[in-house]
């Protein structure tokens, strides 16, 4: 089973035995940074721990991540997460042991190792993938919390009791858990029948699950579909009779005419040239109003002579 990342060039799949070396090799790399974060006693302990590769592969898979054709990334993965012996319920998957070379880091590798755990964990129908790290792990903790991991505090605990060392400060490990069963409620929807989906994403299928009356006071709504309601009766959110819309129901009212166009003002007339004004005159009344037309044709026959 492996997972192929194109952007990035990266493989993940399935370690084999002539892996182990370079799984040591990455695994060394990664933790030897938290040299001075860890005394001394813890971090001896611990490397040797985490590079005991074959010890993990009696219960987990090993995965590796290669880039450029040689392996630069590893990751142990559980599909009983209790077979850990780090107080994680049964039934749940688990990741551990996940390093990737100081010089391949920026590359997505990590990303795409814990990609392939979540894989795992949904196809093998696991309610959560769990982890432990570190909060002197500040790049694993932001990479975790970025994919969805949630504290877990419950299932924390002290690696220097865990180790039984005496008159050594005590190093917290935190546990995170990501939850997988919202993911498992939507491939069982997308995977349901075609009338439980629609249903479900139907705008009234919550009115549809009432009993005789509750959701529309006329009918009981049938088996499979949503109910229908009486005709010429609304229910409780205004259902209307069939063959009924909004708009349709009204009854036509008179024609509306669009209002008179305002017609512009006259323009003022002005005096026919060389001709003399007509007002006033000498019988003392004024003279008839011409048109503004007859003045136009006036006017271009007085230019026109």
């Amino acid at each position: 089973m492996s997972t192929a990342l194109s952007p990035a060039g990266v493989e993940v799949r399935d370690a084999g035995g002539s892996d182990l070396p370079a799984v040591r090799r990455v695994l060394l790399a990664a933790y030897q940074e938290y040299a001075m974060a860890l005394p001394p006693a813890v971090l001896g302990r611990y490397l040797a721990e985490i590079l005991d590769v074959e010890e993990r592969l009696g219960n987990g898979r090993l995965l590796v991540a290669e880039h450029g054709g040689r392996v630069v990334g590893t990751v142990t993965w559980y599909d009983d997460a209790a077979t850990e012996g780090l107080g994680w319920p049964s039934g749940w998957a688990g990741l551990r042991a996940l390093g990737v070379e100081p010089s391949a880091r920026g590359l997505g590798i990590g990303r795409a190792l814990v990609e392939a755990c979540r894989r795992r964990a949904l196809a093998a129908g696991a309610p959560a993938l769990t982890l432990h790290t570190g909060g002197f792990m500040t790049a694993a903790v932001a990479l975790y919390e970025a994919m969805g991991f949630r504290r877990d505090p419950a299932y924390d605990f002290d690696a220097t009791r865990r180790l039984r060392l005496g008159g050594v400060r005590s190093v917290p490990i935190l546990a995170y858990r990501l939850d997988l069963t919202r993911h498992h409620a939507k491939e069982r929807i997308m995977g349901g029948p075609a009338a439980i989906v629609g249903e479900l994403y139907e705008p009234g299928h919550r009115r549809a699950r009432g009993r005789a009356g509750h959701a529309h006071r006329g009918q009981r709504p049938p088996a499979g579909g949503r109910p229908v309601p009486e005709p010429g009766r609304k229910g409780r959110r205004g259902a209307r009779p069939p063959g009924h819309h909004r708009g349709l129901h009204r009854r036509p009212g008179p024609a509306r005419r669009a209002p008179p166009r305002p017609r512009p003002a006259g323009r003022p007339r002005d005096p026919v040239p060389d001709r003399p004004p007509a007002w006033p005159t000498t019988s003392g009344t004024p003279p008839a109003r011409r048109s503004a037309s007859w003045s136009r044709c006036s006017r271009a026959s007085a230019w026109s002579s």
